[in-house]
């Protein structure tokens, strides 16, 4: 089970941690590799495909695409399925005077941490 999706599952097995997963713009492709391990201990996944989706969840959260979105979708995946440790992937196409970007966050979080790691995609 080589990449990265072997690494996070084997931690998951070894920790004996199970996780939850939201994204956005991803399509869920993250949550299906790790569906797809022999021993995955990924229970729960969702994808939001918009902005008015994620605002609907959030609420006042839902302002811009940033870190703290990441860490706030993390912590409602996280109350919602009572596992161990949520991973939320935050990110939409941004358009600026024709050219296009997608800048990304995520973030996971646990129940005995409010955040274990973050990460900044550009």
């Amino acid at each position: 089970m080589p990449g990265l999706k072997g690494v996070i599952n084997a931690l998951l097995v070894e920790k004996d941690l199970t996780l939850a997963v939201v994204e956005t713009f991803t399509a869920g492709v993250a949550a299906q590799r790790l569906y797809r391990t022999p021993s995955s201990r990924l229970l729960d996944s969702r994808v939001i495909p918009d902005r008015p989706g994620l605002a609907r969840l959030l609420g006042d959260s839902a302002g811009s695409v940033d870190i703290e979105m990441a860490t706030t979708l993390a912590q409602k995946a996280l109350e919602t399925t009572q596992l161990d440790l949520a991973l939320s992937i935050v990110a939409y196409p941004e358009i600026d005077e024709g050219n296009s970007a997608v800048r990304g966050h995520a973030a996971v979080v646990g129940l005995n941490t409010r955040r274990l790691a973050l990460l900044e995609s550009a």
